[in-house]
């Protein structure tokens, strides 16, 4: 998930185009695509994550410029970018 003031300003952005899930999907940054669980596996799935992430050190990342997948997907992301060392992290980690 993108802290504070970041996810803020990130929001904004989603609702200046008209997101519809600002309010149901925070900002954050996609390590693994989306996949279907099971309701009774979701908490299990969440501390799985949570247990992964906490042998990592937070990661120094910079976000932007927007971006899109248009004309396939009307989505709009944040191109994701910093120090070699960092970018690493984030494939080992996800």
């Amino acid at each position: 998930m993108v802290p504070g003031r970041t996810a803020d300003e990130i929001n904004g952005l989603r609702r200046a185009l008209s997101s519809g899930e600002v309010e149901r999907i925070g900002p954050h940054v996609t390590l693994v695509p989306p996949v279907n669980v099971r309701q009774d596996d979701v908490a299990a799935v969440g501390e799985f994550a949570r247990e992964v992430a906490s042998e990592f050190a937070p990661l120094a990342l910079e976000l932007g410029p927007a971006a899109t997948f248009l004309p396939r997907n009307p989505v709009c992301y944040l191109a994701v970018s910093g120090e070699e060392a960092a970018l690493d992290a984030l494939v080992r980690l996800a």
